[in-house]
């Protein structure tokens, strides 16, 4: 009991998640700006490309139907860069000598600080990018009914009916994965760009996205060549291994899952080293 009291504790983990989120609602409303505005500007543009040529009297609900596509892949897309740079700004207080006594000296265990700010940039980013999306849509709804009264087509966009194709009597290419498995790779696929920002702000607090970019971009060609170099040979027969499609996609995200746990747990260890002089 003693040794989980010094590792976590509600008496000390609530006022800290408190002292968080009051410190840092200006930043972080204005991230959440930044999330909306950005959803608004594209959902605006791609609806000012679809209505400005069409007839309203033809195709209603087709136009609607591209819209919603549009808006789900959309948000599949901009869910890992926002995400992305979201991880990036965990060990954020870090950057600066002021920062890391701050932070360092904070009365609270390691553990608790970077679990606070962890679930502050993992799940309450994800929480605020959902009610972002919702409101861009929904703005995206407005200055189109505003601009084109005639059209009563104009509608939210049906999120689910564009995430999976729910039938083979469904058209391929109108929902953003073809079976409901493909949305744990693409879940499993986030948290492991999420964990490896994560570990980079731990590693580079200044310039952390850029930095870790760069490292990951280099990561993901070489991760592409080698996956599908192994998924050809393991697939193709040149193995003696018979491999089935939906093994590969759950071995991959079974890949995805434990790598992210390991990035998390190893920003988790650097953090705990870190040192009020940065001699990195």
């Amino acid at each position: 009991m003693r040794m989980c009291d010094t590792l976590f504790s509600t008496r000390r983990f609530l006022p800290l998640m408190k002292k968080e989120l009051m410190e840092n609602w200006k930043q972080n409303a204005m991230r959440f700006a930044l999330m909306y505005g950005a959803l608004a500007i594209l959902f605006v543009w791609q609806g000012y490309s679809e209505y400005r040529y069409t007839s309203f009297h033809n195709g209603k609900n087709i136009v609607e139907w591209e819209m919603g596509y549009y808006e789900v892949a959309t948000f599949a897309f901009m869910m890992f860069v926002m995400g992305a740079l979201s991880a990036s700004f965990i060990m954020s207080p870090m950057k600066r000598k002021a920062g890391r006594i701050n932070m360092l000296t904070l009365p609270a265990t390691p553990f608790e600080k970077y679990i606070v700010r962890w679930l502050i940039y993992t799940v309450g980013f994800f929480v605020l990018y959902v009610i972002a999306y919702n409101l861009a849509d929904l703005t995206r709804v407005i200055v189109y009914r505003v601009a084109y009264p005639d059209n009563e087509a104009i509608a939210l966009a049906d999120f689910f009916n564009h995430l999976v194709r729910e039938s083979a009597h469904q058209p391929l290419g109108d929902t953003l994965v073809n079976d409901s498995d493909h949305l744990w790779l693409i879940g499993s696929a986030y948290l492991f760009v999420h964990s490896l920002f994560t570990l980079g702000s731990s590693l580079w607090p200044k310039n952390s996205f850029l930095r870790t970019f760069v490292t990951v971009l280099i990561l993901i060609v070489a991760y592409t060549l080698v996956f599908l170099g192994l998924a050809d040979w393991l697939i193709t027969g040149h193995a003696n291994i018979d491999i089935s499609i939906e093994t590969a996609l759950w071995t991959s995200v079974s890949i995805h899952v434990l790598l992210a746990l390991f990035f998390w747990t190893l920003a988790y260890y650097r953090y705990k080293e870190s040192e009020i002089i940065n001699r990195w």
